[in-house]
């Protein structure tokens, strides 16, 4: 088959037509690397080859313009990359920027998960929710949640110290006391803490503050 002429694009790519049909687009670098020129005859295997290529590079070039605005996991940026470009040429596309260190999702769950404990003061098990919506699977994140885990009691009583002790002390009566102990309770268990920690703390804290 003939390539019988090549047009460059408005967003600087070029358009290779074969036997008067668009077939599909290359990058200049591609395009003169592989010494691509109107008139080469191509057979079907050589086209899907170089359909694959400039694929994967363009793949590898827009995540790259991607990951140089904000991090992302492997996951969400093939989200990003499939729509565009075949899943194989996807991958090969990120497995390229994994090797060369652009993109680690083991970094970024230990960085999220130690933004989420100190600035958001979330509990373990919320922590591993926001791991797995950002694209980390669910295994890697609840070891990476448990590995940075400060301790949840001295995390749940200096909450209640900072922001939700007031309710309980404020209390007038002892039906006051147990409603106040049940919405601080329900909103540490939205931060993700679990039952025996929030209880034992709220114990802890009463006892000391009444």
């Amino acid at each position: 088959m003939e390539l019988t002429s090549i047009k460059k694009t408005k967003k600087g790519r070029y358009a290779l037509f074969i036997e008067g049909e668009f077939a599909f687009s290359v990058s200049a670098e591609q395009l003169f690397s592989e010494n691509i020129r109107a008139g080469n005859e191509y057979g079907a295997a050589e086209l899907s080859a170089m359909l694959d290529a400039s694929q994967e590079l363009f793949a590898k070039e827009y995540a790259m313009k991607l990951l140089s605005a904000r991090r992302y996991t492997k996951a969400r940026l093939l989200e990003k990359l499939c729509p565009l470009v075949k899943e194989d040429a996807a991958r090969r596309a990120a497995g390229r920027l994994e090797e060369l260190g652009l993109l680690d999702d083991e970094d970024y769950a230990e960085k999220l998960a130690s933004d989420c404990y100190r600035l958001r003061n979330y509990g373990k098990a919320r922590v591993i929710q926001a791991l797995v919506q950002k694209g980390i699977d669910r295994e890697s994140a609840r070891k990476t949640a448990e590995n940075l885990e400060p301790d949840a009691f001295a995390a749940i009583y200096g909450l209640l110290e900072r922001k939700y002790g007031s309710a309980l002390l404020e209390a007038e009566s002892k039906a006051e006391f147990f409603k106040a102990r049940s919405r601080v309770s329900g909103a540490l268990s939205r931060l993700g803490y679990g039952f025996d920690d929030i209880k034992k703390a709220l114990d802890e804290y009463v006892r000391e503050n009444a």
